[in-house]
């Protein structure tokens, strides 16, 4: 099959919480004590504390961005942290409301930590659903010297309001970013979160987005694996909430492949992402590692890296990008439409 160069892919996360349950949210989030409820659209997820919901990325980033619709029922805490994981601190910049519902950006266990920016003329009001966006960036000076700074941008339902930069900061461990944590007031009230995305900054803000789930509805080119029960192998995978070892496909054999065709959408707007997921888990001890692929037409893209399943859990496998990966260019309808997803075995 022909080989492709893949693009930037960008799209760190995203979540539309349409596809999980509370009892399978922590196959996809890092720390997951949380339970979903009514979402602009869909579900969503309730955030109790500073720490219920949060993500942790492969990778060290200079920048991130990320989006998310948020409503509390109380102002404090984070609507949204950036943080590193560098043991003994948790470098960080967040997202803050005040009790008069203000927002403010804030660096947490930084050299001269505390708001680095101006309280917002916007308020929030309770119960009500915002889009934020917030976008960070580290610039590393000379280790133990205060030339170091950050970059942050927040955007309100795609008016920006908060900029600026925060100079004069000592560089005393590496500065970078590797986690994305959704916050809620607590003491015994919720902050709600939907249409989640997270990016590495490379084409700016994504606006108000929403986020929606496909599933496989067709076989594809490649049927390698095993269906744990019939001869149809699109429909074990096809689940909305993953329903573990009830519907599988399976395959002991290296370099075996699969592929699905999956549900049409219906663009009522820009494109601004694709984000592929497979859930997988061994089934006993010894190596095994997969590749994702993506195939249209007669391309197929092959991850360049690759995921090894727990033997325990099912852990969710997921890749993204912010363009074609066979275009270079945003997708299109037509595009998604023809899509083929899959993995391959590769040890």
């Amino acid at each position: 099959m022909p080989g492709m160069t893949i693009a930037p892919t960008g799209l760190l996360f995203v979540d539309s919480f349409d596809h999980l349950s509370a009892a399978n949210l922590k196959q996809k989030w890092t720390s997951a004590g949380t339970t979903l409820v009514a979402g602009r659209t869909g579900y969503g997820a309730t955030t109790g504390t500073s720490t219920s919901l949060y993500v942790t990325i492969g990778g060290n980033y200079a920048t991130f961005l990320a989006g998310t619709a948020y409503k509390t029922q109380a102002f404090a805490n984070y609507i949204l942290q950036f943080a590193g994981s560098v043991p003994g601190s948790n470098v960080s910049v967040g997202l803050l409301h005040k009790g008069d519902g203000k927002i403010y950006v804030d660096l947490g266990d930084w050299p001269s930590a505390g708001a680095i920016s101006t309280d917002t003329v916007f308020v929030m009001a309770l119960n009500t659903w915002y889009f934020f966006e917030m976008s960070a960036t580290i610039y590393p000076g000379t280790y133990g010297l205060p030339d170091s700074s950050i970059g942050y941008e927040v955007r309100v339902n795609n008016v920006t309001v908060l900029s600026g930069t925060k100079t004069g900061l000592t560089r005393n461990y590496a500065w970078v970013f590797q986690k994305l944590v959704m916050s809620g007031p607590g003491s015994g009230v919720n902050a709600y979160v939907d249409d989640v995305y997270l990016t590495d900054g490379t084409v700016g803000f994504l606006g108000d987005t929403t986020w929606g789930v496909i599933r496989p509805n067709a076989e594809g080119d490649e049927s390698d694996f095993t269906p744990n029960s019939g001869l149809v192998h699109y429909d074990r995978v096809a689940d909305i909430l993953s329903d573990g070892d009830t519907t599988y496909l399976s395959s002991a054999t290296v370099g075996d492949e699969e592929l699905h065709n999956y549900e049409d959408i219906v663009a009522t707007g820009p494109i601004v992402g694709a984000h592929f997921n497979l859930i997988l888990k061994k089934s006993d001890s010894g190596s095994c590692t997969v590749r994702r692929l993506i195939k249209s037409g007669s391309s197929t893209d092959v991850d360049l890296d690759y995921f090894a399943p727990s033997e325990t859990d099912y852990v969710d496998y997921r890749d993204g990008f912010l363009v074609s990966p066979f275009t270079g260019s945003a997708w299109t309808q037509a595009e998604i439409n023809g899509l083929q997803h899959g993995l391959r075995r590769i040890t």
